[in-house]
């Protein structure tokens, strides 16, 4: 996630502002990384999005220290001026003839949501009536772990299970029942005003949902 967001804002920062770099972003790419804050605070909270902002602009800031790394976007930027827009693959030719390829790779730190409290979690469960007849009850289950709600609606309480960047596995308790599943969620791109384009699924155990998450980080 944090090369994500440095990627929003590597733009601004490798920009010459009165003889400095390192500026903030503005225009489409602050909204965009708006856009991917409002996104992760759910998971990572206001002190996680803290966190995982700086260590986007730490890792940019170390990366560009490198001469290798200032030079390529030394000879890269008059032809950049000079175009109106440029493609992607334009843009990757020009990377390549400048010397990119032979700088060093980026490093940022990886900032995972904060810890998560032990959480009692309410599972379906049977109990005999005094009647005798048997019916489903919700009852308490075992304390998880390193889980707390990452957020909750009118009708589910979600649990974060694994968070690869773009793709999340939760744990969802109905509230009614106590019956418990499983969602992926993954982003797949933007749409044309920028804002992130998700995709998923339902699952009814752990194993297939990570079999899709399998499927759909190879894809």
């Amino acid at each position: 996630m944090a090369r994500i967001l440095a990627c929003g804002r590597a733009g601004a920062y490798v920009e010459l502002v009165g003889g400095m770099t390192g500026g903030e972003p503005r225009g489409r790419d602050l909204q965009r990384i708006g856009e991917w804050r409002e996104a992760v605070l759910p998971i990572y909270g206001p002190d996680g999005w803290t966190r995982l902002y700086a260590a986007s602009f730490a890792g940019l800031q170390s990366w560009y220290r490198y001469q290798s790394v200032q030079l390529v976007f030394r000879e890269l930027a008059p032809a950049i001026a000079q175009q109106a827009t440029v493609s992607r693959y334009q843009l990757l030719s020009m990377l390549e003839m400048a010397g990119a390829g032979q700088t060093p790779e980026p490093r940022f730190e990886a900032v995972l949501a904060p810890a998560r409290r032990k959480q009692t979690l309410i599972v379906p469960g049977k109990s005999r009536s005094k009647a005798g007849r048997v019916g489903a009850e919700s009852a308490m289950a075992q304390t998880q772990e390193g889980e707390e709600t990452a957020y909750e609606d009118s009708t589910y309480r979600y649990y974060m299970v694994d968070d690869q960047g773009k793709l999340m596995l939760s744990r969802r308790i109905k509230k009614t029942t106590g019956a418990v599943s499983f969602v992926v969620i993954h982003v797949v791109g933007e749409d044309k005003a920028g804002k992130p384009i998700v995709r998923g699924g339902e699952f009814l155990t752990e194993a297939a949902a990570r079999r899709e998450m399998e499927k759909m980080a190879a894809a």
